[in-house]
């Protein structure tokens, strides 16, 4: 019997409904594709310090967000969430590599919109405390 394992979240799915929705050449399609991966990156990434900042709470100690490796000094967890798919370095360099193909434009704002809204809700649903103990187990006595 052949099991075929791969990394799959709905996030995943949207991404690639859309692209699939389009046109695209495959040049344009190997680009989204790249894209998507890249978004996923950025998304387990925040979903990490999400949970880890839901558990620096439960100590009453502060927490360090980081963004494109740089502690940009948040100190609410709302402003971190908008600022990884809204305002981050790596959104910005997206948005002007493809500013003057408008076709490829918009749907790189709707992955942006979509991973932004896919991380409130992670945020909002959960404290993903599953996660960290997966990354970090913590030993019980």
């Amino acid at each position: 019997m052949n099991n075929f394992c791969g990394y799959h979240n709905q996030l995943k799915s949207e991404l690639e409904h859309l692209i699939g929705q389009n046109n695209f050449s495959i040049e344009q399609y190997k680009y989204l594709l790249h894209l998507t991966y890249e978004i996923l990156k950025e998304f387990e990434f925040a979903r990490l310090q999400v949970g880890l900042f839901f558990e620096t709470q439960k100590i009453d100690a502060d927490y360090v967000f980081f963004v494109d490796s740089m502690d940009v000094g948040f100190d609410d967890l709302n402003e971190y969430i908008e600022s990884v798919f809204l305002t981050s370095n790596f959104v910005n360099k997206t948005k002007l590599t493809v500013k003057h193909n408008d076709e490829i434009k918009k749907i790189v704002e709707e992955f942006f919109d979509l991973a932004n809204t896919a991380l409130i809700q992670e945020a909002e649903d959960t404290d993903l405390r599953q996660i960290f103990k997966i990354v970090n187990p913590i030993k019980s006595d």
